[in-house]
Protein backbone atom coordinates (compact mmCIF):
# COMPACT_ATOMS: atom_id res chain seq x y z
CA UNK A 1 0.00 0.00 0.00
CA UNK A 2 0.98 4.05 -1.04
CA UNK A 3 1.97 5.68 1.93
CA UNK A 4 2.28 9.27 2.79
CA UNK A 5 4.71 11.04 4.05
CA UNK A 6 2.91 13.68 6.33
CA UNK A 7 1.28 10.65 8.42
CA UNK A 8 -2.36 10.83 7.02
CA UNK A 9 -2.60 7.15 5.41
CA UNK A 10 -1.86 4.82 8.49
CA UNK A 11 2.02 5.16 8.87
CA UNK A 12 1.95 3.48 12.31
CA UNK A 13 1.60 0.54 10.17
CA UNK A 14 5.77 1.28 9.35
CA UNK A 15 6.24 1.60 13.06
CA UNK A 16 8.71 -1.66 14.05
CA UNK A 17 6.38 -2.25 17.39
CA UNK A 18 3.54 -2.97 14.42
CA UNK A 19 5.44 -4.67 12.49
CA UNK A 20 6.32 -7.23 15.21
CA UNK A 21 3.19 -7.88 16.41
CA UNK A 22 2.16 -8.30 12.72
CA UNK A 23 4.82 -11.08 12.53
CA UNK A 24 3.80 -12.73 15.86
CA UNK A 25 0.50 -13.44 14.49
CA UNK A 26 1.98 -14.92 11.08
CA UNK A 27 4.25 -16.75 12.83
CA UNK A 28 3.63 -20.44 12.14
CA UNK A 29 4.61 -22.24 15.54
CA UNK A 30 2.29 -23.29 18.07
CA UNK A 31 3.30 -20.80 21.07
CA UNK A 32 -0.11 -18.95 21.92
CA UNK A 33 2.23 -16.68 23.80
CA UNK A 34 3.15 -14.97 20.96
CA UNK A 35 -0.36 -13.70 20.63
CA UNK A 36 -0.70 -12.16 23.74
CA UNK A 37 2.20 -10.52 23.44
CA UNK A 38 0.50 -9.02 19.97
CA UNK A 39 -2.55 -8.07 21.67
CA UNK A 40 -0.09 -6.16 24.37
CA UNK A 41 1.72 -4.23 21.49
CA UNK A 42 -1.25 -3.34 19.40
CA UNK A 43 -3.49 -1.59 22.55
CA UNK A 44 -0.07 0.03 22.85
CA UNK A 45 -0.02 1.80 19.70
CA UNK A 46 -4.05 2.04 19.80
CA UNK A 47 -3.79 4.37 23.14
CA UNK A 48 -0.58 6.03 21.39
CA UNK A 49 -2.46 6.63 17.72
CA UNK A 50 -5.18 7.69 19.36
CA UNK A 51 -3.07 10.62 21.88
CA UNK A 52 -1.45 11.75 19.09
CA UNK A 53 -3.23 11.20 15.62
CA UNK A 54 -6.81 11.46 17.37
CA UNK A 55 -9.83 9.20 17.28
CA UNK A 56 -11.13 8.87 14.35
CA UNK A 57 -7.60 8.65 12.63
CA UNK A 58 -6.76 6.04 9.97
CA UNK A 59 -3.79 5.03 12.12
CA UNK A 60 -6.13 4.64 15.36
CA UNK A 61 -8.67 2.86 12.89
CA UNK A 62 -5.67 0.07 11.68
CA UNK A 63 -4.39 -0.27 15.23
CA UNK A 64 -8.07 -1.07 16.32
CA UNK A 65 -8.83 -2.98 13.80
CA UNK A 66 -5.46 -5.49 14.06
CA UNK A 67 -5.82 -5.19 17.95
CA UNK A 68 -9.16 -6.70 17.48
CA UNK A 69 -7.85 -9.40 15.12
CA UNK A 70 -5.17 -10.51 17.47
CA UNK A 71 -7.66 -10.74 20.42
CA UNK A 72 -10.14 -12.96 17.95
CA UNK A 73 -6.92 -15.17 16.51
CA UNK A 74 -5.93 -15.64 20.41
CA UNK A 75 -9.51 -17.49 21.33
CA UNK A 76 -9.48 -18.77 18.01
CA UNK A 77 -6.34 -20.84 19.17
CA UNK A 78 -7.27 -21.13 22.85
CA UNK A 79 -10.20 -23.39 21.78
CA UNK A 80 -8.28 -25.16 19.50
CA UNK A 81 -6.16 -26.04 22.35
CA UNK A 82 -8.57 -26.53 24.50
CA UNK A 83 -10.43 -28.63 22.05
CA UNK A 84 -6.96 -31.13 21.34
CA UNK A 85 -6.55 -31.61 24.83
CA UNK A 86 -9.86 -32.80 25.20
CA UNK A 87 -9.55 -35.02 22.18
CA UNK A 88 -5.84 -36.45 24.00
CA UNK A 89 -7.44 -36.68 26.81
CA UNK A 90 -10.42 -38.73 25.71
CA UNK A 91 -8.30 -41.18 23.83
CA UNK A 92 -5.75 -41.36 26.46
CA UNK A 93 -8.76 -43.12 28.84
CA UNK A 94 -10.25 -45.11 26.55
CA UNK A 95 -6.86 -46.53 25.91
CA UNK A 96 -6.62 -47.02 29.81
CA UNK A 97 -10.05 -48.70 30.40
CA UNK A 98 -9.49 -51.59 27.54
CA UNK A 99 -9.05 -54.64 28.46
CA UNK A 100 -7.11 -57.84 26.77
CA UNK A 101 -11.10 -59.09 25.71
CA UNK A 102 -12.20 -55.74 24.08
CA UNK A 103 -9.51 -56.42 20.87
CA UNK A 104 -11.41 -59.84 20.60
CA UNK A 105 -15.37 -58.24 21.63
CA UNK A 106 -14.47 -55.18 19.22
CA UNK A 107 -17.38 -55.00 17.13
CA UNK A 108 -16.49 -53.37 13.60
CA UNK A 109 -15.98 -50.01 13.09
CA UNK A 110 -19.10 -47.94 11.74
CA UNK A 111 -19.15 -47.52 8.14
CA UNK A 112 -17.88 -43.51 7.31
CA UNK A 113 -20.42 -42.52 4.31
CA UNK A 114 -19.64 -39.85 1.83
CA UNK A 115 -21.28 -37.57 3.56
CA UNK A 116 -19.36 -37.74 6.22
CA UNK A 117 -16.23 -37.70 4.55
CA UNK A 118 -17.23 -34.85 2.27
CA UNK A 119 -17.91 -32.58 6.04
CA UNK A 120 -14.79 -33.62 7.30
CA UNK A 121 -12.65 -32.66 3.95
CA UNK A 122 -14.48 -29.58 3.42
CA UNK A 123 -13.76 -28.38 7.17
CA UNK A 124 -10.37 -29.22 6.30
CA UNK A 125 -10.55 -26.97 3.37
CA UNK A 126 -11.61 -24.43 5.43
CA UNK A 127 -9.40 -24.48 7.87
CA UNK A 128 -6.48 -24.06 5.06
CA UNK A 129 -7.96 -21.24 3.46
CA UNK A 130 -8.82 -19.12 6.57
CA UNK A 131 -5.54 -19.73 7.68
CA UNK A 132 -4.23 -18.26 4.49
CA UNK A 133 -6.30 -15.34 4.89
CA UNK A 134 -5.52 -14.56 8.25
CA UNK A 135 -2.03 -15.87 8.39
CA UNK A 136 -2.97 -17.51 11.51
CA UNK A 137 -4.04 -20.90 12.56
CA UNK A 138 -8.15 -20.58 12.51
CA UNK A 139 -10.45 -23.41 13.37
CA UNK A 140 -11.98 -25.08 9.86
CA UNK A 141 -15.12 -26.20 11.59
CA UNK A 142 -16.29 -22.44 11.98
CA UNK A 143 -17.31 -23.61 15.32
CA UNK A 144 -19.88 -25.86 14.42
CA UNK A 145 -18.65 -28.89 16.45
CA UNK A 146 -20.42 -29.24 19.81
CA UNK A 147 -16.91 -29.55 22.19
CA UNK A 148 -17.36 -26.52 23.24
CA UNK A 149 -20.66 -27.00 25.01
CA UNK A 150 -18.79 -28.55 28.59
CA UNK A 151 -22.11 -30.50 29.96
CA UNK A 152 -21.74 -31.28 34.10
CA UNK A 153 -20.91 -34.53 34.47
CA UNK A 154 -23.27 -36.63 36.46
CA UNK A 155 -22.78 -36.44 39.90
CA UNK A 156 -25.11 -39.41 41.41
CA UNK A 157 -23.50 -42.01 43.66
CA UNK A 158 -23.66 -45.86 43.71
CA UNK A 159 -26.34 -47.38 45.14
CA UNK A 160 -26.35 -49.00 48.43
CA UNK A 161 -25.64 -52.69 47.59
CA UNK A 162 -21.95 -51.63 45.95
CA UNK A 163 -18.40 -51.56 47.30
CA UNK A 164 -17.72 -48.35 49.65
CA UNK A 165 -14.70 -48.53 47.74
CA UNK A 166 -16.25 -47.62 44.62
CA UNK A 167 -18.96 -45.12 46.04
CA UNK A 168 -15.85 -43.14 47.30
CA UNK A 169 -14.05 -43.42 43.78
CA UNK A 170 -16.74 -41.76 42.14
CA UNK A 171 -17.84 -39.60 44.91
CA UNK A 172 -14.17 -38.19 43.77
CA UNK A 173 -14.43 -38.07 40.06
CA UNK A 174 -17.36 -36.12 40.51
CA UNK A 175 -15.87 -33.40 42.72
CA UNK A 176 -12.81 -33.39 40.68
CA UNK A 177 -14.68 -33.38 37.43
CA UNK A 178 -17.28 -30.58 38.67
CA UNK A 179 -13.99 -28.28 39.52
CA UNK A 180 -12.86 -28.32 36.38
CA UNK A 181 -16.17 -28.03 34.68
CA UNK A 182 -16.29 -24.68 36.76
CA UNK A 183 -12.66 -23.42 35.46
CA UNK A 184 -13.48 -24.37 31.85
CA UNK A 185 -16.96 -22.13 32.23
CA UNK A 186 -14.83 -19.39 33.85
CA UNK A 187 -12.04 -19.88 30.69
CA UNK A 188 -15.14 -19.82 28.26
CA UNK A 189 -16.88 -16.75 29.93
CA UNK A 190 -13.31 -14.75 29.40
CA UNK A 191 -12.73 -16.45 25.63
CA UNK A 192 -16.51 -14.86 25.29
CA UNK A 193 -15.75 -11.63 26.65
CA UNK A 194 -12.55 -11.33 24.29
CA UNK A 195 -14.70 -12.22 21.22
CA UNK A 196 -16.77 -9.41 21.90
CA UNK A 197 -14.59 -6.84 22.29
CA UNK A 198 -13.02 -7.98 18.86
CA UNK A 199 -16.10 -7.55 17.37
CA UNK A 200 -16.59 -4.09 19.20
CA UNK A 201 -13.09 -3.41 18.09
CA UNK A 202 -13.82 -4.27 14.29
CA UNK A 203 -16.80 -2.68 13.80
CA UNK A 204 -15.77 0.76 15.07
CA UNK A 205 -12.41 0.74 12.56
CA UNK A 206 -14.20 0.05 9.82
CA UNK A 207 -16.89 2.45 10.99
CA UNK A 208 -13.93 5.12 10.69
CA UNK A 209 -12.80 3.58 7.63
CA UNK A 210 -16.32 4.56 5.85
CA UNK A 211 -15.98 7.97 6.96
CA UNK A 212 -12.45 8.63 5.37
CA UNK A 213 -14.04 6.89 1.87
CA UNK A 214 -16.98 9.41 1.88
CA UNK A 215 -14.60 12.42 2.72
CA UNK A 216 -14.27 15.20 0.08
CA UNK A 217 -11.99 18.64 0.60
CA UNK A 218 -10.81 18.81 -3.17
CA UNK A 219 -7.55 18.64 -1.46
CA UNK A 220 -6.21 16.71 -5.01
CA UNK A 221 -4.13 13.50 -5.35
CA UNK A 222 -3.53 13.21 -1.35
CA UNK A 223 -6.98 13.01 -0.08
CA UNK A 224 -7.69 10.35 -3.55
CA UNK A 225 -5.29 8.54 -1.99
CA UNK A 226 -6.55 8.49 0.98
CA UNK A 227 -10.16 7.59 0.06
CA UNK A 228 -8.34 4.45 -2.09
CA UNK A 229 -6.29 3.30 0.97
CA UNK A 230 -9.53 3.31 3.37
CA UNK A 231 -11.27 1.77 0.70
CA UNK A 232 -8.94 -1.02 0.33
CA UNK A 233 -9.21 -1.92 3.62
CA UNK A 234 -13.37 -2.31 4.19
CA UNK A 235 -13.42 -5.36 2.44
CA UNK A 236 -10.58 -7.40 4.46
CA UNK A 237 -11.90 -6.05 7.97
CA UNK A 238 -15.82 -7.24 7.16
CA UNK A 239 -14.05 -10.81 6.06
CA UNK A 240 -12.42 -11.00 9.33
CA UNK A 241 -15.47 -9.84 10.99
CA UNK A 242 -17.44 -12.59 9.10
CA UNK A 243 -15.08 -15.29 10.29
CA UNK A 244 -15.67 -13.91 13.89
CA UNK A 245 -19.37 -14.34 13.57
CA UNK A 246 -18.50 -17.87 11.80
CA UNK A 247 -16.72 -18.77 15.05
CA UNK A 248 -19.12 -17.92 17.14
CA UNK A 249 -21.76 -19.79 15.14
CA UNK A 250 -23.98 -16.77 13.90
CA UNK A 251 -23.94 -18.16 10.49
CA UNK A 252 -26.39 -15.21 9.75
CA UNK A 253 -24.55 -12.50 10.59
CA UNK A 254 -21.52 -14.02 9.25
CA UNK A 255 -23.54 -14.15 5.67
CA UNK A 256 -24.26 -10.31 6.16
CA UNK A 257 -20.40 -9.00 6.57
CA UNK A 258 -19.40 -11.52 3.64
CA UNK A 259 -22.16 -10.13 1.25
CA UNK A 260 -20.98 -7.14 2.45
CA UNK A 261 -17.28 -7.02 1.37
CA UNK A 262 -18.10 -8.91 -1.78
CA UNK A 263 -19.60 -5.41 -2.73
CA UNK A 264 -16.29 -4.30 -2.70
CA UNK A 265 -14.35 -6.82 -4.13
CA UNK A 266 -16.79 -6.66 -7.43
CA UNK A 267 -15.95 -2.68 -7.62
CA UNK A 268 -12.10 -3.53 -7.09
CA UNK A 269 -12.37 -6.10 -9.71
CA UNK A 270 -14.83 -4.10 -12.35
CA UNK A 271 -12.48 -0.86 -11.79
CA UNK A 272 -9.32 -3.26 -12.75
CA UNK A 273 -10.97 -4.64 -15.80
CA UNK A 274 -12.13 -1.20 -16.96
CA UNK A 275 -8.63 0.36 -16.30
CA UNK A 276 -7.11 -1.96 -18.01
CA UNK A 277 -8.97 -3.27 -20.68
CA UNK A 278 -9.62 0.11 -21.56
CA UNK A 279 -13.09 -0.88 -23.84
CA UNK A 280 -11.76 -3.98 -25.03
CA UNK A 281 -13.75 -7.08 -25.92
CA UNK A 282 -13.98 -9.63 -23.06
CA UNK A 283 -11.00 -12.36 -24.64
CA UNK A 284 -8.78 -8.97 -24.83
CA UNK A 285 -9.51 -8.36 -21.18
CA UNK A 286 -8.13 -11.67 -20.10
CA UNK A 287 -4.70 -11.44 -22.04
CA UNK A 288 -4.17 -7.81 -20.42
CA UNK A 289 -5.07 -8.85 -17.42
CA UNK A 290 -1.60 -10.35 -16.89
CA UNK A 291 -0.28 -9.03 -13.56
CA UNK A 292 0.28 -10.75 -9.82
CA UNK A 293 -2.35 -7.55 -8.46
CA UNK A 294 -4.90 -8.83 -11.59
CA UNK A 295 -4.63 -12.51 -9.80
CA UNK A 296 -4.98 -11.33 -6.61
CA UNK A 297 -7.98 -8.79 -6.99
CA UNK A 298 -9.85 -11.86 -8.75
CA UNK A 299 -9.16 -14.35 -6.42
CA UNK A 300 -10.07 -12.25 -3.56
CA UNK A 301 -13.19 -12.17 -5.12
CA UNK A 302 -13.95 -15.68 -5.81
CA UNK A 303 -13.13 -16.28 -1.95
CA UNK A 304 -15.41 -14.25 -0.80
CA UNK A 305 -18.49 -15.60 -3.32
CA UNK A 306 -17.33 -19.37 -1.60
CA UNK A 307 -17.25 -17.60 2.11
CA UNK A 308 -21.07 -16.83 1.50
CA UNK A 309 -22.15 -19.93 0.47
CA UNK A 310 -20.24 -21.75 3.24
CA UNK A 311 -21.58 -19.56 5.56
CA UNK A 312 -25.28 -19.97 4.01
CA UNK A 313 -24.70 -24.07 3.98
CA UNK A 314 -23.63 -23.96 7.37
CA UNK A 315 -27.24 -22.08 8.16
CA UNK A 316 -29.63 -24.61 10.20
CA UNK A 317 -32.20 -26.25 6.90
CA UNK A 318 -35.69 -25.31 6.88
CA UNK A 319 -35.10 -21.40 8.99
CA UNK A 320 -34.95 -18.23 7.26
CA UNK A 321 -31.12 -17.01 7.34
CA UNK A 322 -31.52 -13.85 9.13
CA UNK A 323 -28.35 -11.36 10.92
CA UNK A 324 -29.05 -8.68 13.58
CA UNK A 325 -30.21 -4.98 12.94
CA UNK A 326 -28.30 -2.43 13.50
CA UNK A 327 -30.06 1.07 14.09
CA UNK A 328 -26.75 2.43 13.40
CA UNK A 329 -25.85 2.13 10.30
CA UNK A 330 -26.19 4.68 7.26
CA UNK A 331 -27.35 3.78 4.18
CA UNK A 332 -24.14 2.40 3.15
CA UNK A 333 -24.18 -0.21 5.38
CA UNK A 334 -28.15 -0.95 5.31
CA UNK A 335 -27.02 -4.44 4.14
CA UNK A 336 -28.44 -4.27 0.85
CA UNK A 337 -27.19 -8.42 0.12
CA UNK A 338 -27.38 -8.21 -3.70
CA UNK A 339 -24.52 -7.90 -4.95
CA UNK A 340 -24.68 -6.29 -9.46
CA UNK A 341 -23.67 -10.16 -9.92
CA UNK A 342 -25.84 -12.01 -7.23
CA UNK A 343 -29.04 -13.32 -6.95
CA UNK A 344 -31.63 -10.64 -5.62
CA UNK A 345 -32.57 -11.28 -2.08
CA UNK A 346 -36.18 -11.85 -1.62
CA UNK A 347 -38.59 -11.90 1.45
CA UNK A 348 -39.90 -8.74 2.86
CA UNK A 349 -38.69 -7.38 5.69
CA UNK A 350 -40.92 -7.12 9.45
CA UNK A 351 -40.76 -3.68 10.28
CA UNK A 352 -40.75 -3.71 13.85
CA UNK A 353 -38.32 -6.84 14.44
CA UNK A 354 -34.37 -7.12 15.66
CA UNK A 355 -33.29 -9.31 12.85
CA UNK A 356 -33.17 -9.16 9.23
CA UNK A 357 -34.13 -11.79 6.81
CA UNK A 358 -31.20 -12.51 4.40
CA UNK A 359 -32.62 -15.44 2.36
CA UNK A 360 -35.76 -16.88 2.78
CA UNK A 361 -35.52 -21.01 3.90
CA UNK A 362 -37.15 -21.84 0.62
CA UNK A 363 -34.53 -20.01 -1.60
CA UNK A 364 -31.23 -21.03 0.65
CA UNK A 365 -30.28 -24.01 -1.60
CA UNK A 366 -30.74 -21.14 -4.74
CA UNK A 367 -28.39 -19.07 -3.19
CA UNK A 368 -26.06 -21.41 -2.40
CA UNK A 369 -25.66 -22.28 -5.92
CA UNK A 370 -25.83 -19.08 -7.52
CA UNK A 371 -22.55 -17.94 -5.17
CA UNK A 372 -21.18 -21.24 -5.95
CA UNK A 373 -21.25 -21.02 -9.55
CA UNK A 374 -20.24 -17.39 -9.48
CA UNK A 375 -16.95 -18.53 -7.62
CA UNK A 376 -16.59 -21.91 -10.22
CA UNK A 377 -17.03 -19.43 -13.45
CA UNK A 378 -14.37 -17.22 -11.95
CA UNK A 379 -11.97 -19.75 -10.72
CA UNK A 380 -12.28 -21.15 -14.41
CA UNK A 381 -11.07 -17.60 -15.83
CA UNK A 382 -8.47 -17.13 -13.05
CA UNK A 383 -6.70 -20.65 -14.24
CA UNK A 384 -6.51 -19.53 -17.67
CA UNK A 385 -5.00 -16.23 -16.70
CA UNK A 386 -2.83 -17.43 -14.76
CA UNK A 387 -1.93 -20.48 -17.36
CA UNK A 388 -1.26 -17.77 -19.61
CA UNK A 389 1.15 -15.82 -17.31
CA UNK A 390 3.00 -18.86 -17.04
CA UNK A 391 3.69 -19.55 -20.40
CA UNK A 392 4.98 -15.89 -21.07
CA UNK A 393 7.30 -16.41 -18.38
CA UNK A 394 5.58 -13.87 -16.07
CA UNK A 395 6.75 -14.90 -12.06
CA UNK A 396 3.54 -14.76 -9.85
CA UNK A 397 5.60 -15.31 -6.68
CA UNK A 398 3.53 -16.66 -3.63
CA UNK A 399 0.23 -16.17 -5.16
CA UNK A 400 0.72 -19.84 -6.97
CA UNK A 401 0.06 -20.89 -3.06
CA UNK A 402 -2.44 -18.79 -2.70
CA UNK A 403 -4.68 -19.75 -5.60
CA UNK A 404 -4.12 -23.57 -4.88
CA UNK A 405 -6.19 -22.16 -1.81
CA UNK A 406 -8.58 -20.79 -3.47
CA UNK A 407 -9.06 -23.93 -5.73
CA UNK A 408 -9.12 -26.06 -2.64
CA UNK A 409 -12.08 -23.87 -1.23
CA UNK A 410 -14.35 -24.16 -4.16
CA UNK A 411 -14.22 -27.69 -4.54
CA UNK A 412 -14.64 -28.06 -0.79
CA UNK A 413 -17.79 -25.62 -1.11
CA UNK A 414 -18.63 -28.07 -4.26
CA UNK A 415 -17.78 -31.77 -2.66
CA UNK A 416 -20.52 -29.93 0.59
CA UNK A 417 -23.22 -29.09 -1.57
CA UNK A 418 -23.02 -32.88 -3.04
CA UNK A 419 -23.27 -34.28 0.48
CA UNK A 420 -26.71 -32.37 1.43
CA UNK A 421 -28.40 -33.46 -1.87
Amino acid sequence: QKQKKNGAMATISTDPRFKLARSLLTAGDDDSHRYESAIEIFATLLDLSRERDGETSLNAALCQYEYGNALFRAAVRKKEMLEDAAAAAANEKKEGSKSPRDDEDKKPAARVTNADNAESRRREIAAAAAMKRSAAAVSGDGGTSSSGERKRPKTGVASLDDKQGDDKEVQQNDKLATNDNSEANANDDDDNDDVKLALDMMETSIAIFISHTTKSDGNGAETENDVEWASGQLPRILVCIGDLHSFREHYGNAVDAYCRALRYREEAWDGRKKAKGNGSSSSDEKVELMTVEDLTCQRQLIETCVLIAEALLACPEGEDVVCDLDDNNDDEEERAKVSSSGAAAAAAQPKKSNVKVLVPSKERKNFIQSYYEMAREGLEELLYRMGKMKGANIDIGDEKRDIGYCVMMVVGIGNAMEAEK
